[in-house]
């Protein structure tokens, strides 16, 4: 199932530079998170950096969090920030999107839009954005099991393990957790 936030005509929220967070409320609608997808802008340009994006319980307490390059990010368009965590339905959850080493000028931005929403709340540089919502999408269902899987059909399953076992010279291994997929490059 996938729940779409922020449609309609959308407003940037501005460079998302060090320091400068995006933090959306959400109800989860069913027991297990598996993506959440972003609409940035990148100002046709290779941003530098990271972006980090994690999913937080009402206590503050990280459920999942995924960690891309900026250059990865594509203009105008949906990045898939992939998690698996389990949540309870009707419950309220945070996604927030933070970022490191992105300075002024080479830094993305979110798009968000007007919302009719009132589980949702939407705050961009710690200040609460009325009526405002990410566009964005949430993907619940379960995640493909790896178990049984060899080779390359397993790191098909995901590209980052594609990526990650390609480089050279790296003693590659593949870590399969309750949070997702965890790559280690050095042991």
């Amino acid at each position: 199932m996938i729940v779409a936030l922020g449609n309609g005509s959308t407003e940037l929220t501005g460079p998302i530079v060090d320091g400068y967070g995006i933090r959306q409320l959400f109800v989860a609608r069913a027991q297990h998170l598996s993506s959440v997808s972003v609409m940035f802008s990148t100002y046709k340009r290779k941003n530098s950096g990271q972006i980090i994006a994690e999913i937080l319980d009402t206590s503050n307490r990280a459920l999942g969090n995924c960690v891309v390059a900026a250059e990865d990010l594509k203009d105008n368009s949906q990045h898939v920030f992939r998690f698996s965590v389990d949540m309870i339905p009707g419950g309220t959850y945070e996604f927030r999107i933070r970022t490191s080493h992105c300075r002024s000028g080479m830094a993305p931005t979110a798009h968000h839009s007007f919302s009719i929403q009132k589980d949702q709340s939407l705050f961009v540089a710690g200040k609460m954005q009325r009526q405002r919502e990410l566009v964005c999408s949430f993907e619940y269902g379960a995640l493909p099991a790896l178990s049984g899987l060899t080779g390359e059909r397993a790191a098909k399953q995901d590209g980052r393990i594609v990526d990650f076992l390609h480089q050279e010279p790296v003693l590659s291994v593949v870590i399969l957790t309750k949070n997702g997929l965890d790559l280690i490059t050095k042991c």
